[in-house]
């Protein structure tokens, strides 16, 4: 029998699908850019923003879930790895959260120029949720974001 302590002991570049992102209730009731935050790994990518000595990763799924409030599957949104809206660091275009009509409904959403590129944590610490047309009232859901992490 193998030992426990052998899984325990390696880091997240040693798996595959490894949580690289959570937020828990980011509100989808009002329009803008970065309306939540979603900090890679908590952050601990990066080194001060020296590219040479910052980890990287690769994204493979995003995934929205847990809806509540009032019609949040009418929110259109995107993910976007600066807070600013500019479409050359966007994750995920516009997307309707259609499917996500109770909080036990989950959505995942397509990716676009990331696709199968590493991402240095040096230039993109986290994740930021852009919201283009709001929900309705109270419109909230969870977001995680899987990938691999290629290099720590």
């Amino acid at each position: 029998m193998g030992s426990a302590n052998k899984v325990g002991t390696l880091y997240a570049d040693s798996f595959s699908r490894f949580a690289l992102a959570h937020v828990t209730g980011a509100a989808l009731s009002a329009t803008g850019n970065a309306v939540a935050t979603l900090p890679v790994v908590g952050g601990g990518l990066t080194n001060s923003g020296n590219t040479a000595t910052s980890g990287s990763f690769i994204v493979r799924q995003i995934t929205f879930m847990n809806a509540s409030g009032t019609s949040p599957n009418t929110a259109n949104v995107a993910i976007y790895t600066s807070n600013d809206g500019n479409v050359s660091n966007v994750v995920t275009a516009n997307t309707v959260l259609t499917n996500l009509t109770s909080n036990l409904k989950f959505q995942d959403v397509t990716f676009t120029g990331t696709a199968n590129t590493a991402i240095s944590a040096a230039s993109a610490q986290a994740f930021f949720v852009c919201v283009n047309t709001a929900g309705g009232a109270n419109s909230k859901v969870d977001i995680a974001i899987y990938g691999d992490v290629v290099t720590l």
